[in-house]
């Protein structure tokens, strides 16, 4: 199968298209497009090559096909090159996160306990554990 880039390239030149042409009606430079035909930059995204697909007046998915073999293979390399010291990090990072959850529910607890009436401590203990479950939903490590 053809690289995105030397697919990309073929496809214009048929099209009778110039890197310029392309770039300005797809809304990119074309410096970028030129990175893209000799492999400089990987394949972009399917809303960008569906969109260089439609200049170039091909199926989307004849230009898509090369494109996502492409990134998958790229994505593929990068995982398989993670170091060990970030994996780790990762981990350590993990740890913490864990370290300060218990930190806070601690603090909540406290922050119960010292409330006046056993209705503002239950009002207390459901505002907070409302914000808890709020923020446990924002964090993308959760």
């Amino acid at each position: 199968m053809l690289s995105f880039g030397l697919c990309l390239r073929e496809l214009r030149k048929s099209a009778g298209v110039t890197q310029a042409d392309l770039a300005a009606s797809i809304g990119v430079s074309n410096t970028y497009i030129s990175a893209l035909e000799s492999g400089r930059k990987p394949a972009p995204p399917h809303a960008l090559v569906s969109a260089i697909a439609a200049r170039l007046g091909v199926p989307d998915a004849a230009l898509w096909q090369s494109a996502q073999a492409e990134r998958e293979d790229h994505l593929r390399r990068r995982i398989q090159g993670v170091p060990t010291s970030l994996r780790r990090r990762r981990h350590t990072e993990e740890k913490t996160r864990a370290v300060e959850d218990d930190a806070i529910e601690a603090s909540v607890r406290a922050l119960t306990r010292t409330a006046q009436s056993p209705e503002t401590r239950k009002q207390l203990a459901e505002a907070l554990e409302q914000l808890a479950r709020a923020l446990r939903q924002e964090d993308p490590l959760s």
